[in-house]
């Protein structure tokens, strides 16, 4: 019994450590508004897209929408979460770290 009780201790451990590991690599990554658009993209399933885009911050849909807005090319546009075309992606900011959230093209 003790035996079965180390070895999934041991096995639990280990993957708390390896889920803080990717925690810990994620707020890495979303330290840069424009990587936290890449990792949301491939989170999204389409790493391809993620690893070739280059996110730019839109300032006249951030000024008319009121937003961090972030756009990537319309050439690279992707269906996903529920919206076809994605390019637009709307930037929130938690101290340091930011999260991006694919968005509506509300001005089309």
């Amino acid at each position: 019994m003790p035996d079965k009780r180390r070895r999934s201790h041991k096995i639990r451990s280990g993957l708390l450590r390896i889920l803080g590991v990717i925690i810990l690599l994620y707020l890495l990554v979303s330290i840069s508004p424009s990587n936290s658009v890449r990792m949301t993209i491939a989170l999204i399933g389409h790493p391809k897209v993620a690893m070739k885009v280059t996110p730019v911050h839109d300032s006249d849909d951030s000024s008319a929408l009121g937003a961090n807005i972030y756009t990537i090319p319309v050439r690279d546009a992707f269906n996903g979460a529920g919206i076809s075309h994605l390019s637009i992606f709307e930037i929130h900011t938690i101290l340091i770290f930011h999260i991006a959230t694919p968005t509506y093209d509300h001005l089309a």
